[in-house]
């Protein structure tokens, strides 16, 4: 079947760029066993959390327990994203991310779908010159499947032919709450799968 549409999440579907953003949440802390805990709990319960929503819940845990900590919230998120910023920007692509989605252009449109700010995603696609290959944007704070929903309906309305390419559960669960086909990029196969679905589409 042919796709009208290809939604690609970006952090560990088109970029192996996971690891360097769960480090950098650690990093914004101080460096004590209590703080890390906490942080790598709340990264837990939530992997695929935007900044904007983890952030705040890992302050708010740590001064439940009497941690005291300089600044605010908001100094927090906005260190988080000058640091990830360079780190993401400087992550090797992953293995046949542009021919993905050159196959994807060929398809129909193509839109990327992140819990990443809005614009620092259209900064970071930039910089791997990737802007003219893709269609539609989308960060935070628009939700995944609300963007789903979104190109669905711009597509013609088929969800069955809007394709969504993720590697993490909110990828996943927004495929499955709108009706799209999903493909999982995982570290044993990458995007081989994705690939070889967007393939058969021109057959």
């Amino acid at each position: 079947m042919r796709f009208d549409a290809v939604v690609f999440d970006f952090d560990g579907t088109l970029v192996d760029s996971t690891p360097a953003k769960y480090h950098a949440f650690f990093d914004i802390f101080p460096d004590d066993d209590a703080i890390r805990r906490i942080v790598a709990e709340v990264l837990r319960r939530d992997p695929d959390g935007s900044r904007h929503t983890v952030i705040p819940r890992m302050v708010a845990l740590m001064r439940e327990e009497g941690i005291q900590l300089a600044g605010t919230e908001q100094d927090r998120v906005a260190a988080y994203g000058k640091a990830v910023l360079e780190a993401v920007a400087a992550c090797s692509t992953l293995a046949r991310a542009e021919e993905a989605l050159r196959l994807a252009r060929k398809s129909g449109k193509v839109h990327v779908s992140s819990n990443t700010p809005q614009e620092p995603l259209r900064d970071l696609l930039d910089r791997r010159g990737w802007l003219a290959m893709i269609d539609g944007i989308h960060g935070y704070p628009a939700r995944k499947p609300d963007t789903l929903r979104a190109v669905v309906a711009q597509s013609g309305g088929n969800a069955k032919r809007v394709l969504a390419v993720g590697d993490g559960p909110s990828d996943e669960d927004a495929a499955r709450a709108v009706g799209c086909p999903f493909v999982k990029v995982t570290p044993e196969q990458g995007l081989n799968p994705a690939i070889a679905a967007l393939e058969g589409a021109h057959v």
